[in-house]
């Protein structure tokens, strides 16, 4: 493609595009990072204990270790449901799921964080201090 025709109507689209195509991938990736931070803020903040092999730990102490699982995972962490799947759901030095311990009540990691994801999605003004849940 010579200048004349990138600078054209047709050009300039082709162009545009191909930016788009290259830029996607930052954009997404940004957007499921920022998803991540905000719930691993929301188990920090909680209220909840956070059981891992048999032990509770406090929501920081969950977060600090849900976030080096993450650190180490890098680049295999595509999306939100990966991070929940791969790093947040249970040992993978024992294969024990992970338990989130709120109000007396135990849910699995996965499915309470699955929880606040989809109320992330479907008010994305919700913010980590503002869960129901502490």
């Amino acid at each position: 493609m010579n200048w004349k025709t990138l600078t054209s109507g047709r050009g300039r689209r082709s162009l545009a595009v191909a930016w788009l195509v290259l830029l996607l991938p930052i954009t997404a990736n940004a957007s499921v990072d920022a998803s991540i931070d905000t719930l691993l803020t929301t188990v920090a903040t909680s209220q909840c204990e956070f059981e891992r092999n048999g032990k509770r730990y406090s929501g920081e102490r969950a977060r600090s270790h849900l976030q080096r699982k993450r650190n180490y995972l890098g680049d295999r962490i595509r999306t939100v449901e990966d991070f929940i799947t791969m790093a947040a759901t249970g040992s993978s030095r024992s294969g024990k799921p992970y338990w989130i311990i709120c109000n007396g009540e135990r849910t699995p990691s996965a499915e309470w964080l699955r929880v606040r994801y989809a109320a992330m999605e479907v008010n994305p003004a919700t913010s980590a201090g503002s869960t129901a849940e502490r």
